[in-house]
């Protein structure tokens, strides 16, 4: 392996490191952000879609959106050292992942169907 390799290889790394601090610290805005989207979604989708299908995603949602909040906290709490920031950048990705998840399944169980405008939404 040459020195350029190595160097290369040390950048990138210290760039996942850097990047991985910086989703913890501005994350907590995201989360709250993306909390209240859920809520108006329910607000403007509750005259045509199911109340009981609506609470259960949206209290699927935001069971998601405490463990996400849970992780920025053990984050903040813990001031991992760098040999354990991949793996806090990993549980984050698959948090977001999962919170993903629960935003693509709307058009599937919340579609409103007696209404194309909501359909749009």
């Amino acid at each position: 392996m040459s020195a350029g390799n190595a160097d290369s290889r040390s950048s990138e790394h210290q760039l996942r490191m850097a990047q991985v601090r910086q989703l913890y610290f501005q994350s907590p805005t995201g989360h709250v952000g993306s909390a209240f989207l859920a809520f108006m979604l329910v607000l403007i989708l509750r005259n045509h879609v199911s109340h009981m299908a609506l609470l259960s995603w949206l209290a699927s949602y935001g069971l998601i959106q405490v463990f996400r909040l849970g992780l920025v906290w053990g984050f903040r709490k813990a001031g991992p050292p760098a040999d354990e920031l991949i793996t806090w950048g990993r549980r984050a990705e698959l948090l977001t992942f999962v919170a993903g998840l629960a935003w693509g399944v709307v058009p599937i169980f919340l579609f409103p169907a007696d209404s194309q405008l909501h359909q749009m939404f």
